[in-house]
Protein backbone atom coordinates (compact mmCIF):
# COMPACT_ATOMS: atom_id res chain seq x y z
CA UNK A 1 0.00 0.00 0.00
CA UNK A 2 2.84 2.51 0.69
CA UNK A 3 4.22 2.14 -2.47
CA UNK A 4 1.22 3.07 -4.18
CA UNK A 5 1.31 6.44 -2.01
CA UNK A 6 4.59 6.87 -2.84
CA UNK A 7 4.83 6.64 -6.47
CA UNK A 8 1.52 9.11 -6.29
CA UNK A 9 -1.22 6.59 -8.14
CA UNK A 10 -3.30 7.16 -4.67
CA UNK A 11 -2.84 10.99 -5.09
CA UNK A 12 -3.48 10.60 -9.39
CA UNK A 13 -6.81 8.85 -8.60
CA UNK A 14 -8.04 10.79 -6.20
CA UNK A 15 -7.23 14.12 -8.32
CA UNK A 16 -9.30 12.00 -11.45
CA UNK A 17 -12.58 11.60 -8.57
CA UNK A 18 -11.62 8.08 -7.81
CA UNK A 19 -12.03 6.53 -4.67
CA UNK A 20 -8.76 4.05 -3.92
CA UNK A 21 -8.40 1.62 -1.42
CA UNK A 22 -4.64 0.41 -1.69
CA UNK A 23 -4.15 -3.23 0.67
CA UNK A 24 -0.94 -5.35 1.71
CA UNK A 25 -1.02 -8.76 0.61
CA UNK A 26 -0.77 -10.53 4.71
CA UNK A 27 2.93 -10.43 5.17
CA UNK A 28 3.82 -7.96 2.65
CA UNK A 29 4.35 -4.28 2.96
CA UNK A 30 2.91 -3.49 6.89
CA UNK A 31 0.69 -6.12 7.23
CA UNK A 32 1.39 -9.31 9.15
CA UNK A 33 1.77 -12.59 8.18
CA UNK A 34 -1.14 -15.14 8.53
CA UNK A 35 -1.39 -18.54 9.00
CA UNK A 36 -3.00 -19.25 6.01
CA UNK A 37 -4.20 -16.92 3.73
CA UNK A 38 -6.62 -17.58 1.70
CA UNK A 39 -7.19 -15.06 -1.46
CA UNK A 40 -10.62 -15.63 -3.04
CA UNK A 41 -11.67 -14.84 0.91
CA UNK A 42 -9.74 -11.77 1.09
CA UNK A 43 -10.08 -10.39 -2.33
CA UNK A 44 -13.95 -11.53 -1.83
CA UNK A 45 -14.45 -9.53 1.87
CA UNK A 46 -12.91 -6.50 0.20
CA UNK A 47 -15.44 -6.86 -2.41
CA UNK A 48 -18.28 -7.30 0.19
CA UNK A 49 -16.70 -4.31 2.55
CA UNK A 50 -16.74 -1.90 -0.66
CA UNK A 51 -20.49 -2.95 -0.97
CA UNK A 52 -22.16 -1.94 -4.63
CA UNK A 53 -19.20 0.37 -5.53
CA UNK A 54 -17.67 -0.24 -9.30
CA UNK A 55 -14.76 -2.26 -8.27
CA UNK A 56 -11.41 -1.95 -10.38
CA UNK A 57 -8.57 -4.35 -9.17
CA UNK A 58 -5.19 -3.22 -9.46
CA UNK A 59 -2.81 -5.82 -9.20
CA UNK A 60 1.47 -6.09 -9.73
CA UNK A 61 3.22 -9.62 -9.91
CA UNK A 62 1.86 -12.09 -6.93
CA UNK A 63 -1.23 -9.75 -6.61
CA UNK A 64 -2.01 -9.80 -9.83
CA UNK A 65 -1.69 -13.64 -10.10
CA UNK A 66 -4.39 -13.78 -7.02
CA UNK A 67 -6.50 -11.00 -8.85
CA UNK A 68 -6.54 -13.68 -12.00
CA UNK A 69 -7.58 -16.76 -9.97
CA UNK A 70 -10.02 -14.56 -8.16
CA UNK A 71 -12.04 -13.80 -11.45
CA UNK A 72 -11.71 -17.34 -12.52
CA UNK A 73 -13.11 -18.96 -9.79
CA UNK A 74 -14.71 -16.75 -6.64
CA UNK A 75 -18.50 -16.07 -6.71
CA UNK A 76 -17.60 -12.76 -5.34
CA UNK A 77 -15.98 -11.59 -8.71
CA UNK A 78 -19.00 -10.23 -10.05
CA UNK A 79 -18.93 -7.23 -8.21
CA UNK A 80 -15.33 -6.72 -10.01
CA UNK A 81 -16.02 -4.05 -13.14
CA UNK A 82 -12.29 -4.28 -14.35
CA UNK A 83 -8.95 -5.64 -13.65
CA UNK A 84 -5.60 -3.99 -14.23
CA UNK A 85 -2.78 -6.79 -13.93
CA UNK A 86 0.91 -5.99 -14.02
CA UNK A 87 2.83 -8.92 -15.40
CA UNK A 88 1.07 -11.53 -13.28
CA UNK A 89 2.81 -14.01 -12.19
CA UNK A 90 0.94 -16.92 -12.74
CA UNK A 91 2.08 -20.33 -12.11
CA UNK A 92 -0.41 -21.93 -14.99
CA UNK A 93 -2.47 -20.78 -17.95
CA UNK A 94 -5.56 -19.31 -17.83
CA UNK A 95 -8.75 -21.52 -17.38
CA UNK A 96 -11.30 -20.07 -17.65
CA UNK A 97 -11.55 -16.40 -19.01
CA UNK A 98 -13.80 -13.97 -17.21
CA UNK A 99 -16.23 -10.86 -18.78
CA UNK A 100 -14.81 -8.04 -17.16
CA UNK A 101 -12.41 -6.01 -19.22
CA UNK A 102 -8.79 -6.04 -18.26
CA UNK A 103 -6.00 -4.25 -19.21
CA UNK A 104 -2.39 -6.04 -18.73
CA UNK A 105 0.61 -3.79 -18.38
CA UNK A 106 4.19 -5.72 -18.86
CA UNK A 107 7.51 -3.89 -19.30
CA UNK A 108 9.08 -4.99 -22.71
CA UNK A 109 12.06 -6.79 -20.83
CA UNK A 110 10.34 -7.91 -17.92
CA UNK A 111 12.70 -11.36 -17.01
CA UNK A 112 10.75 -12.70 -14.36
CA UNK A 113 7.73 -12.87 -16.12
CA UNK A 114 7.86 -12.93 -20.06
CA UNK A 115 6.21 -10.40 -22.29
CA UNK A 116 5.16 -13.69 -24.22
CA UNK A 117 3.40 -14.75 -21.67
CA UNK A 118 1.55 -11.29 -21.81
CA UNK A 119 0.75 -11.42 -25.23
CA UNK A 120 -0.51 -15.19 -24.89
CA UNK A 121 -2.59 -13.99 -21.71
CA UNK A 122 -3.88 -11.37 -23.82
CA UNK A 123 -5.05 -13.26 -26.71
CA UNK A 124 -6.50 -15.81 -24.68
CA UNK A 125 -8.75 -12.99 -22.78
CA UNK A 126 -9.59 -10.64 -25.90
CA UNK A 127 -7.56 -7.93 -23.25
CA UNK A 128 -5.53 -4.80 -23.98
CA UNK A 129 -2.23 -5.57 -23.49
CA UNK A 130 0.25 -2.83 -22.84
CA UNK A 131 4.34 -2.50 -23.56
CA UNK A 132 6.32 -0.37 -21.48
CA UNK A 133 9.50 0.25 -23.74
CA UNK A 134 12.56 -0.65 -21.99
CA UNK A 135 10.93 -1.16 -18.73
CA UNK A 136 11.35 -4.58 -16.47
CA UNK A 137 9.12 -6.30 -14.19
CA UNK A 138 8.26 -3.49 -11.85
CA UNK A 139 7.25 -1.29 -15.16
CA UNK A 140 4.89 0.72 -13.13
CA UNK A 141 7.44 1.91 -10.86
CA UNK A 142 10.02 2.24 -13.69
CA UNK A 143 7.27 4.68 -15.91
CA UNK A 144 5.05 5.66 -13.22
CA UNK A 145 3.89 8.40 -15.30
CA UNK A 146 3.30 6.40 -18.31
CA UNK A 147 1.16 4.39 -16.23
CA UNK A 148 -0.96 6.48 -14.40
CA UNK A 149 -2.14 7.48 -18.03
CA UNK A 150 -3.37 3.74 -18.88
CA UNK A 151 -5.16 3.53 -15.56
CA UNK A 152 -6.45 6.54 -16.37
CA UNK A 153 -7.38 5.76 -19.27
CA UNK A 154 -8.99 2.36 -18.90
CA UNK A 155 -10.71 3.87 -15.76
CA UNK A 156 -12.92 6.49 -17.85
CA UNK A 157 -13.48 4.13 -20.33
CA UNK A 158 -15.22 1.52 -17.91
CA UNK A 159 -17.58 4.57 -16.94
Amino acid sequence: AQTWNELGTLAVLAEAGYHAVAIDWPGSGATPSWAAVDGDELLGGVCAELGGRSIVLVAPSLGGRFAVEFLQRSPAARSVAGLVAIAPALTRAVEEPWTQPTLLVWGERDEVVPLEWGQTLAQRLAARLEVLPGAGHPCYLEQPERFHALLLGFLAALE
